[in-house]
C-alpha cells in the first residue's frame, strides 16, 4: 500500500462492506477462543466460533500507536514511522510533547479502500488514535472521544446508522478502550478476586464483559451477516504481574505482545478454523486486501492469509518482530512458531521455548547458544533496515486536563 498510483478496479465484482474492530489492551488469553474457561464475552465467543482464528498472533509493539499503525498499514514501524505514542516524561514545566506521525508514503487501509469506492468511517476511544499522528487519514467521517466506553460508541453509531448503511460498500473502523486502564467496576460482570492486585484484574475482566455486551448490540444494529468482512483484533495485551509488573510498560512478554486476531467472512469463503502458525497484526492489511481482490499499492511487511482462511495452503513460516522504544532504552523481539528472543532487557537477552514454556518463565539464553545466535542475527538484520530514517513529528500541547487524562491511562512516566 502507498501513495503511489492508487489501485482502482472499475470492473471488479461487487465487494462487501468491511468492519475492523480493535479492542485496545485485550489479552488474547481472556477469550474463550484462546483458552479462557471463564467466559465473560459470549458475543466474541460466538463470533470466533464462526471465524478463522489465529491462535498465535503477535503485535509489533506493546503500546497502542505503533501497533495500531502496523494494523492499518501492514508494515513495521520503520516504514509507517510511528515508533512512539503519548507518553509524558514528567518534568518541571512540561507543556508539550512531539509525536511521530504516519509517513505520507505509507498508506492506510481506509485510504486504499476509499480509493476503491468505499465510504470510510472511523470512531476511536484512545487518545493515540487521532489526527496528531495522522490516524484520521483516509476517513470520510472520523471522530475520537478519549473517555468513551463501548456504550457511548453504540450511541454515536446509532446516529451514524443511516449514513453508514446507505453507503455501498462501507468501511467501519472501531477502536474501543474499555479494557484499558483505568478499569471500572462493571457490576454485572465483576467478581471479587481477593487483594488489590487481584481486584485490578477482576475490574479488567468486568470491563471485558461490559464491552462484549455492547459489541453484540453494535453487531445487531448494523445486521452484519455473512456478506460482511469483519476482523477483530487487539493492539496489545496487559500484564497482571505475570512477570512482576502490571500494565503494558517497557516489556515485550507474551501477555502484552500476543494479540487477538480472527476473521469472519463466510461470503468470501472464510471458513471456521483455528490456525496455529505464528501470525502478526502486520498480516491484517494484506489479508483484507487479498480477500477483497485489491492490489496493495506497496509491498507490505505482512503476508496474506486469505488462502489459508479459505481452506488452502498457509504462508511459509517466518520470523516476526516486535519493538518498543522509550527514553529508558529499546527492546526488540524475534518470534517464530517455536522460539522467542527479547533483546534490551536489563539482565541481558532472554530466550524462550514457546512450545514447552508459553508463559515465558525459563530463560534459555545460556543453554541454547545456537538458537540465540540465529534469532539475534535476525534482529540485527532487521534493525539495519532503514536505519536512521526519521518520521515527521507534530507538537501537541499538554494542558492540565490532558495531563490528568494521560495519568489515568498510565501514559505518564514519573
Amino acid at each position: 500500500m502507498g501513495c503511489a498510483p492508487e489501485t482502482t478496479l472499475d470492473d471488479a465484482p461487487e465487494r462487501p462492506s468491511v468492519v475492523l474492530i480493535v479492542l485496545d489492551t485485550l489479552r488474547a488469553d481472556q477469550l474463550t477462543a484462546y483458552g479462557q474457561r471463564d467466559d465473560r464475552s459470549p458475543y466474541l465467543t460466538e463470533l470466533a466460533s464462526r471465524s478463522g482464528v489465529f491462535a498465535n498472533a503477535h503485535s509489533t509493539s506493546s503500546w497502542t500507536a505503533p501497533s495500531t499503525a502496523s494494523i492499518l498499514t501492514g508494515t513495521y514501524d520503520d516504514r509507517h514511522g510511528v515508533e512512539e505514542g503519548f507518553l509524558v516524561q514528567l518534568q518541571r514545566g512540561v507543556d508539550r510533547i512531539d509525536l511521530p506521525t504516519l509517513r505520507p508514503t505509507t498508506p492506510t487501509i481506509p485510504q486504499v479502500l476509499q480509493n476503491n469506492g468505499y465510504a470510510t468511517f472511523g470512531l476511536t476511544a484512545n487518545i493515540n488514535i487521532g489526527p496528531e499522528m495522522k490516524f484520521d487519514r483516509g476517513f470520510d467521517r472520523f471522530e475520537r472521544h478519549e473517555t468513551w466506553s463501548a456504550q457511548d460508541v453504540l450511541k454515536r453509531l446509532r446516529q451514524w446508522k443511516h449514513e453508514i448503511r446507505a453507503a455501498d460498500p462501507y468501511f467501519l473502523y472501531l477502536h474501543l478502550n474499555d479494557v484499558h486502564k483505568p478499569y471500572q467496576v462493571r457490576e454485572r460482570w465483576y467478581r471479587t478476586e481477593g487483594g488489590r492486585d487481584e481486584d485490578a484484574f477482576a475490574r479488567y475482566k468486568s470491563e471485558l464483559g461490559f464491552m462484549d455486551t455492547f459489541l453484540a448490540r453494535i453487531h445487531a444494529l448494523f445486521e452484519w451477516d455473512e456478506n460482511v468482512l469483519l476482523i477483530v483484533t487487539s493492539d496489545h495485551g496487559e500484564e497482571f504481574y505475570d512477570h512482576g509488573d502490571w500494565g503494558h510498560h517497557f516489556t515485550l512478554y507474551g501477555e502484552v505482545n500476543r494479540s487477538v486476531f480472527f476473521v469472519f467472512g463466510p461470503g468470501l469463503g472464510v471458513l471456521p478454523a483455528r490456525i496455529e502458525q505464528a501470525a502478526s497484526v502486520i498480516d491484517i492489511a494484506p489479508t483484507l486486501m487479498d480477500l477483497l481482490a485489491i492490489e496493495p499499492p506497496i509491498h507490505p511487511d505482512g503476508v496474506s492469509w486469505s488462502r489459508a482462511l479459505q481452506g488452502g495452503p498457509k504462508p511459509a513460516p517466518r520470523t516476526l518482530f516486535a519493538h518498543r522504544i522509550e527514553k529508558r532504552g529499546v527492546l526488540w523481539s524475534a518470534i517464530t512458531d517455536d522460539w522467542k528472543l527479547i533483546e534490551g532487557m536489563p539482565g541481558g537477552p532472554e530466550l524462550y521455548d514457546l512450545r514447552n514454556d508459553p508463559g515465558e518463565t525459563q530463560n534459555l539464553a545460556q543453554s541454547e547458544p545456537r538458537r540465540l545466535a540465529e534469532l539475534a542475527a535476525s534482529i540485527a538484520e532487521r534493525r539495519q533496515r532503514n536505519a536512521g530514517a526519521k518520521s515527521p513529528r507534530e507538537g501537541v500541547e499538554i494542558d492540565a486536563e490532558r495531563l490528568q487524562h494521560l495519568k489515568d491511562l498510565g501514559y505518564v512516566d514519573d
